[in-house]
């Protein structure tokens, strides 16, 4: 008996790690005591979970107990009890625990070719994915890959599994993310990635000086994304006008612990990306960061005197604060810049879902700490703002608006901003 309390008390404890991963937002140390202590079944209706937090889940499910559930499945199981059921009834003998998938990727070295990077990366994905044997290890792979690869690899990864077989999944996955860019037919220009660090890429095209420019500074959320994919964000951007260092913090601690191989803190990394890229050589900088990297973003943008710092969806100071304690780390630095007023002071864009009460919540009171404007987007009632405008095709000229500034050389001048005076109404107009 105490044997399976313990296998319960095991069980239960994975569903809660995996949901935390999944759902950082919505999953905090109270409901952690009561959940593990078996007082509560959480509804997953009710936990906000989007297409890449199931995935999260299913996938950290299957890394700590060897159990494969598939994200098609939640909507049958419903709750973390029925979830944990699921998962006791495979450690007890169930063909769903580990088994291999019969739709593995085939080996295919006929197929097209092509020269240079695209042709290395092509081949490198063949041989990772013809080792994933269940869809949560090929989720995972497609996860990873989306965070970083450019619309040219997109493209060129479509058009070379467009012979796949229909149900092959690797054709399934980049059909898919080919129909999600903005743009049907690539550009002159087109970004090209290189590593600074492995928290820190580069995306840039060499067809026009830095002080032609703008750069963003993109400081990315839990998922080391920007809410979506990140090939459909670069497409919205035109490479001639724009180049984008994507900055990821997989210590998971705001940036705090800094990127290694740039700093040790927030402070010492942006010091040295100011002089890695030549910061100051650009027309115009401006920070953007989402979730867990809404805050960092205006904490850059003070910290390295830009013109605009923009959070999206992003936490209030004093959530940021606990969890940071919760590491043993302190948060003074982020309240001494949160209380600097240098001159000139950036214009800090506070952006979230109008019908999402906690980021509304969060939005308004980081007003209440610091000179910003709020930005609540209108007929949206999820976190993921970026995901909702990329849904809706409204992605270019909803970046156009929150940059100040044309996203592509075709482009009309955006619409300015809404002054400080606006009512919240005339502001949800993006």
């Amino acid at each position: 008996m105490t044997t399976g309390r313990h296998e319960t008390s095991n069980v239960r404890r994975a569903v809660f790690d995996a949901l935390r991963a999944a759902a950082p937002h919505s999953v905090g140390e109270e409901m952690r005591a009561t959940f593990l202590a078996g007082g509560s079944n959480l509804s997953l209706a009710e936990l906000d979970l989007d297409s890449l937090s199931q995935m999260e889940l299913c996938i950290a499910i299957e890394l700590s107990t060897g159990v494969s559930l598939l994200p098609s499945e939640l909507a049958e199981l419903r709750s973390t009890e029925a979830i944990e059921r699921r998962i006791a009834a495979a450690l007890n003998g169930s063909p769903r625990a580990g088994s291999p998938d019969a739709h593995t990727a085939r080996d295919t070295g006929s197929r097209r070719r092509a020269p240079g990077r695209l042709d290395q990366a092509l081949r490198l994905y063949r041989r990772r994915i013809a080792r994933c044997r269940t869809d949560n290890q090929r989720n995972k792979l497609h996860i990873a890959l989306e965070n970083y690869m450019t619309p040219m690899e997109v493209r060129h990864f479509a058009a070379a599994l467009a012979d796949e077989a229909p149900e092959e999944p690797g054709r399934i996955w980049i059909t898919d993310l080919e129909q999600r860019l903005p743009r049907r037919e690539p550009r002159t220009a087109e970004f090209v990635r290189s590593g600074l660090c492995k928290g820190a890429t580069y995306y840039t095209a060499s067809s026009r000086p830095k002080q032609d420019k703008t750069l963003l500074l993109a400081f990315a959320g839990h998922f080391q994304r920007l809410m979506a994919p990140t090939p459909p964000f670069l497409d919205a951007l035109d490479p001639e006008l724009y180049d984008v260092v994507m900055l990821r913090d997989f210590a998971q601690a705001f940036f705090a612990r800094g990127i290694p191989g740039l700093g040790g803190d927030l402070a010492a990394t942006l010091s040295e990306l100011r002089h890695e890229i030549s910061l100051d050589a650009y027309r115009n900088c401006i920070a953007l960061g989402t979730s867990s990297g809404g805050l960092i973003a205006l904490l850059a943008a003070i910290e390295l005197r830009l013109a605009r710092g923009i959070s999206i969806g992003g936490l209030d100071f004093p959530s940021v604060a606990a969890r940071l304690e919760r590491r043993g780390l302190s948060a003074e630095p982020y309240a001494s810049l949160l209380a600097a007023r240098p001159e000139p002071f950036p214009e800090l864009l506070l952006v979230f879902c109008g019908g999402y009460r906690t980021d509304a919540a969060a939005a308004n009171a980081l007003r209440g700490r610091i000179p910003s404007r709020l930005w609540p987007v209108k007929g949206c009632r999820t976190h993921s703002v970026i995901g909702t405008k990329l849904a809706s095709g409204r992605l270019p000229a909803f970046l156009a608006r929150l940059l100040g500034q044309p996203v592509a050389r075709d482009e009309a001048t955006p619409v300015p901003l809404p002054s400080a005076a606006s009512s919240v109404h005339e502001q949800q107009g993006a």
